[in-house]
């Protein structure tokens, strides 16, 4: 899976939630669900930020 993450997310997922490139690859080869969207009014984005729940491998 081809992934594509800015150092910017990159580095925020290292430092304050410690996870792997290779956890969050594990993640979305995992996605069981829906996408949820966020509505909060300082999450607005274009197009809009989704989230999603998913294990990894280990």
């Amino acid at each position: 899976m081809s992934l594509i993450i800015s150092a910017r997310v990159r580095e925020k997922l290292k430092q304050k939630h410690r996870v792997s490139e290779d956890e969050i690859i594990d993640c979305f080869a995992n996605i069981n669900g829906r996408y949820l969207r966020d509505k909060r009014e300082q999450h607005q984005t274009n197009p809009p930020t989704l989230w999603f729940i998913a294990e990894t491998d280990s």
